[in-house]
């Protein structure tokens, strides 16, 4: 038996910019960033401020899908428009803004080994030169590949794709091996579109599979379970975002709710209970993203309902930060 999380929310009625939240990352200082469909609202545990196309200093794009920061605590934001590097010392916003080729526009963005930043296409991997200060290519996906995620985890660069499974590079980024249906002996490796890749304690992959199923990887006996998605499934086919909740449990941010999937029984769901709207509960049904800090306070981001907050060991909490530094923002 589990205990439910009881939530807390921050909604456009507690100064965020908008209710749609598809992005949570807490940076090198503790504050918690909130990528909104109207700009990135940065929250200090007591106030939310606001960047955007509108604002100085000034974003490429409004609709923010991505949030990470590198080694030098710059912040690296993914928007509908491309990507723009916040520089931390200065808050000055350079921008990296999408060709007009399908083909150029960047997929995702992440962090490797070193802290630097990768960015994606479908059909390059460009890792940030610090010296250049720019976008330099490291990698091309082989012949009619599509890149479509990407994680780094224990020593490797593992990048998901469309249809041929998860590419294994190198710190250096030379290829290591291919990850895809036939290369799997023990269990049932689902190929299809990989929207996210994940990855727990115990160094295993998690993989979203669209529409249809959540793969698990163990890259040390190179076993696969599955948990499959269909019209009957108590987890809908759409799902948003995964985290590792606990010891036992993934957290599941879908269509229809928010569910913890068993590590290791992986038939065994439970869904967050809770009427919304409730005291406690979530703010909105549908959920699109998910975010553990490191105070172990889980973030979940809802379509409509802005953002909710549980801490794991208080149920009834308010998220204060102090932070011992003066800045000018």
């Amino acid at each position: 038996m589990t205990d439910k999380l009881f939530f807390e929310h921050l909604t456009t009625e507690d100064g965020l910019s908008h209710n749609y939240v598809q992005s949570i990352y807490q940076d090198k200082d503790g504050f918690i960033w909130l990528g909104s469909d109207n700009g990135l609202n940065r929250y200090d545990g007591q106030h939310i401020d606001i960047f955007s196309t509108n604002t100085q200093p000034t974003l490429g794009g409004n609709k923010i899908r991505r949030i990470v920061q590198d080694r030098n605590k710059n912040l690296w934001i993914l928007h509908e428009n491309g990507l723009d590097k916040m520089k931390y010392s200065t808050q000055q916003v350079k921008s990296f803004l999408y060709d007009k080729k399908q083909s150029k526009r960047w997929v995702g963005i992440g962090i490797d080994r070193k802290e630097n930043l990768i960015a994606y296409t479908e059909k390059k991997i460009f890792r940030y030169d610090i010296e250049k200060d720019t976008l330099l290519s490291l990698q091309d996906a082989p012949q009619e590949y599509r890149y479509s995620a990407y994680i780094h985890t224990g020593g490797k660069n593992y990048v998901g794709t469309r249809q041929h499974g998860v590419i294994v590079y190198d710190e250096d980024w030379q290829l290591l091996e291919h990850i895809y249906p036939r290369s799997i002996e023990k269990g049932p490796l689902t190929d299809g579109l990989i929207n996210v890749l994940q990855t727990d304690s115990e160094g295993c992959i998690w993989s979203i599979i669209v529409g249809i199923c959540i793969n698990k990887y163990n890259p040390q006996t190179r076993e696969v379970k599955t948990y499959r998605l269909s019209s009957t499934s108590v987890i809908n086919k759409e799902i948003r975002d995964i985290i590792e909740l606990d010891k036992d449990y993934m957290l599941i941010g879908a269509f229809n709710g928010l569910f913890r999937l068993h590590k290791e029984d992986m038939q065994k769901v439970i869904m967050e209970k809770g009427e919304t709207g409730e005291e406690g509960g979530l703010s909105y049904y549908s959920i699109y993203s998910l975010f553990k800090d490191r105070q172990g306070i889980v973030w979940v981001g809802t379509y409509a309902g802005g953002v909710n907050y549980s801490h794991s060991y208080n149920q009834r909490f308010r998220f204060f930060c102090s932070f011992p530094f003066n800045r000018t923002f």
